[in-house]
């Protein structure tokens, strides 16, 4: 209530209220719908698994029929399903916005064989996804190497002794290590 009283007092609105305020404007009024439409005759939505039903909905709405819509994005990259977003809409796109052509971008440029090896045989275990093959001519990189901790406890113990024997063994200093992380904090 607080949060919602500070929008009001600052004449404010957030990410939910700009989505609620396109949606009606585009729902309730025609010829502001119309007017879009005949406006905006390609629209891209990039990071498409991340949208969300209510976001749908607003590109139903601003899609006319001379319409061109591109969406990129990969199902099997989806990270905002806490925040509402819906990966299936990119399985059903064809259903929702009618016939299109679906480009496939497999090479990944960034990362070595070892590490699409790993992310392919994790992802091979999603359900609905679109089929895929991950590849690079990225030759060599190290091995992925998983370890499963019973408490985030022995898991940070782990890591600092993994970086406490690589520091001797490899006459490493400090500055070459990094610690990247995600927490579900729910």
């Amino acid at each position: 209530e607080r949060y919602d009283a500070g929008l009001r007092e600052n004449n404010a609105i957030d990410f939910a209220d700009m989505l609620k305020l396109t949606y009606t404007g585009l729902h309730e009024h025609e010829d502001v719908r119309s007017a879009f439409q005949a406006h905006y005759l390609y629209i891209l939505v990039d990071e498409f698994q991340d949208t969300n039903m209510f976001q749908i909905e607003i590109l139903k709405l601003l899609k006319g029929p001379a319409t061109q819509i591109t969406a990129v994005g990969d199902d099997d990259q989806s990270i905002y399903g806490w925040r509402g977003a819906d990966n299936t809409a990119i399985l059903r796109f064809e259903n929702l916005f009618g016939a299109c052509s679906v480009y496939k971008l497999e090479q990944n440029y960034r990362s070595t064989k070892p590490i699409l090896a790993c992310a392919s045989t994790l992802i091979s275990h999603n359900v609905d996804r679109k089929e895929k093959t991950l590849w690079t001519s990225e030759e060599g990189g190290e091995p992925v190497h998983c370890f499963k901790s019973d408490t985030m406890k022995s898991e940070a113990t782990d890591v600092a002794d993994r970086i406490l024997m690589l520091k001797k063994k490899e006459n490493l200093q400090w500055q070459d290590f990094a610690i990247l992380f995600r927490v579900n904090s729910r």
